[in-house]
């Protein structure tokens, strides 16, 4: 499978010249099979961005399928469904999968409302936009993809970790999470074995507060992929604040941490435009 990352900030996008190198918006991540089946995950304003290069595919100018999960309803997960090209397309059909757990229908509608969108409703977009619940022990079968949904707290609401797998390679994507003794023993479980994992970077705080001591962020990743035996880590979700450097330096401490038992793991931080082939 072909991964790419088309946004990797959390809370509000940050465009300009301090985070040129690793992306200012937020979060999208795709997921292509050999015969050009397409998953996206999460819906921040990466996947508009990602939506105008998709339009040069024929396909998604009136007959394509996208498949989309959405892993969290906060708003760099949902702020850019709106202004997503294909979905927009008439002919074309969005798939949205959900963990029964999360209404991300709902959230949606909400993104569009008459007081602030000119689409007013979503039976305004010109594709036929279709929703699907599945509860944690349910696969869903996209093309030669196999995919699971399992959700984990996330502060006081909860947070869907995303599994797929091919014929070759296993992902895991956990996109925004807090965890806890219980969930973290539950995503290494569920992440065990898994060829790269996704997971969000930020150790929480104030997220207003960008003074506050980021020295911890990326650290229970780092835990969790040590403990699942995964091949790598990517990290993603980056506080607003932080530059390309501050990002660096992240990355740094987490290559040096102690929670690291597992001296194979690759490291790396995520990047908008980076294409990775598992």
């Amino acid at each position: 499978m072909k991964i790419s990352f088309h946004g990797v900030r959390g809370f509000i996008p940050v465009p300009g010249a301090r985070t040129l190198c690793y992306g200012g918006n937020t979060l999208s991540f795709g997921v292509e099979t050999e015969n050009g089946s397409l998953v996206g995950i999460d819906a921040g304003t990466g996947l508009s961005t990602w939506s105008r290069a998709l339009m040069a595919r024929a396909d998604m100018r009136g007959s394509g399928k996208f498949n989309l999960i959405i892993t969290h309803t906060g708003y760099e997960h949902v702020q850019g469904f709106s202004f997503f090209i294909p979905a927009l397309v008439g002919g074309n059909t969005v798939n949205i999968y959900q963990h029964n757990d999360i209404n991300i229908a709902d959230v949606l509608e909400s993104q569009v409302a008459a007081e602030f969108s000119p689409m007013q409703t979503l039976s305004n977009f010109g594709s036929d936009i279709k929703f699907f619940s599945y509860k944690s022990d349910e696969i869903i079968q996209i093309d030669e993809l196999s995919i699971v949904l399992q959700t984990f707290p996330c502060g006081n609401s909860k947070s869907t970790a995303v599994k797929i797998q091919d014929k070759n390679s296993t992902a895991v994507f956990l996109t925004q999470v807090t965890h806890n003794t219980e969930s973290i023993k539950k995503i290494i479980d569920f992440s065990s074995g898994a060829d790269i994992l996704i997971h969000d970077s930020f150790s929480g705080g104030d997220i207003t507060n960008s003074s506050r001591d980021f020295s911890n962020d990326g650290q229970q990743a780092v835990e969790v992929a040590s403990a699942a035996g995964v091949s790598k880590l990517i990290l993603t979700r980056y506080h607003h604040s932080l530059d390309d450097k501050n990002l660096e330096d992240i990355l740094k401490r987490c290559i040096d941490s102690p929670s690291n038992k597992n001296p194979e793991l690759c490291i790396e931080l995520s990047r908008e435009g980076n294409i990775i082939l598992i």
